[in-house]
């Protein structure tokens, strides 16, 4: 069985999608990595048929969003264990080792993400409590599961020592997850189009296995943020609020979900008017 099973979904990102290969190209695991594509328009798919021959390239046929494009590779896919790369990231060496290797070591785990960073190297915070009534109502996550100050987290030193921390959820950029776990658990929600359902799925993975999620600071990724989203703000709006609603229905039922599907209904609502007052 092979290490690692890398699943890059693709939607127009091509030039990124070119970089976030070549970072993975020589990486010390027996790994395959997948591109599913979302019918891209800006040549993605013949990109990868032309310049890497070694991945398994899955043409959707259609824009079918983040989980089911991910589904149809999982489907296929032999690892141990499973990973979700966004098209715009970009790998440095040693990165993924060191998830596999977090994994390897905490078999509680069944969640496992990269600590992301931006460009300019500062850190990117992938990781917080179940979203909730209060964190829609202040429209700020809750961070505090992390044991570690920015200033450790952003020491390129100080962070490769440090041992992966317990969170409710990791962001989908990186995402590491148990295989077997997976297979008890059932794959990404598809009625999630695109955000929540990495969430979704670190909540369902502890509710039906016990697994846990971890974040992992040794394994460190660059993350330049929204390549596909930044083509469609409006829509990416939408989805953001309808994989909101769904999210609270499906973990804390019809009823408690009722307050918190509330208020992001409303932040959603006067959202336009916030940006045209410039808030």
């Amino acid at each position: 069985m092979r290490d690692l099973s890398i699943v890059i979904v693709s939607w127009n990102t091509k030039a990124l999608l070119r970089d976030c290969l070549e970072s993975i190209r020589n990486l010390n695991l027996d790994a395959e990595v997948f591109v599913a594509d979302n019918a891209s328009s800006d040549g993605s798919p013949e990109l990868v048929e032309a310049e890497f021959p070694k991945v398994t390239l899955i043409r959707t046929g259609a824009n079918l969003g983040f989980a089911k494009a991910n589904n149809l590779a999982l489907k296929q896919a032999t690892g141990r264990y499973w990973l979700l790369l966004n098209s715009d990231t970009l790998v440095p060496d040693g990165a993924l080792e060191a998830l596999v290797a977090a994994l390897d070591a905490h078999p509680e785990a069944a969640v496992a993400g990269s600590l992301l960073l931006n460009v300019d190297g500062s850190l990117q915070p992938s990781w917080a409590r179940f979203p909730s009534f209060k964190s829609e109502l202040t429209g700020e996550l809750e961070r505090s599961q992390c044991p570690y100050t920015d200033a450790q987290l952003s020491d390129p030193t100080a962070r490769a020592s440090l041992a992966p921390f317990t969170c409710d959820w990791v962001g989908g950029a990186v995402y590491g997850v148990r295989a077997s776990a997976a297979q008890k658990a059932g794959l990404l929600d598809e009625k999630f189009f695109m955000y929540s359902e990495e969430t979704e799925w670190c909540h369902r993975l502890k509710r039906v296995t016990g697994g846990t999620t971890m974040l992992v600071p040794a394994s460190t990724v660059t993350h330049l943020g929204g390549g596909s989203s930044r083509a469609v703000p409006k829509a990416t709006r939408r989805r953001m609020w309808r994989s909101s609603l769904r999210f609270f229905r499906l973990t804390q039922g019809p009823l408690v979900g009722l307050l918190p599907s509330a208020v992001a209904t409303a932040r959603f609502l006067l959202s336009p008017l916030r940006r045209q007052q410039g808030a």
